[in-house]
């Protein structure tokens, strides 16, 4: 896969690629080392507003 791992279309096409959740692939990817604590925050946070997801 093209382009940087902590983007938007990137965390999305993954999940979608491997079934999984945009969620679950942020935790993976950051479990993974692939992104760091601010990383994992900016994109759970976008994936919330734009999920719909309240918390």
């Amino acid at each position: 896969m093209n382009g940087d791992i902590g983007t938007d279309e990137t965390v999305s096409s993954l999940a979608s690629r491997l079934h999984v959740s945009v969620s679950s692939m942020i935790d993976r990817l950051h479990n993974l080392g692939e992104l760091d604590e601010a990383e994992r925050f900016r994109l759970k946070a976008r994936w919330r507003r734009h999920s719909g997801f309240i918390s």
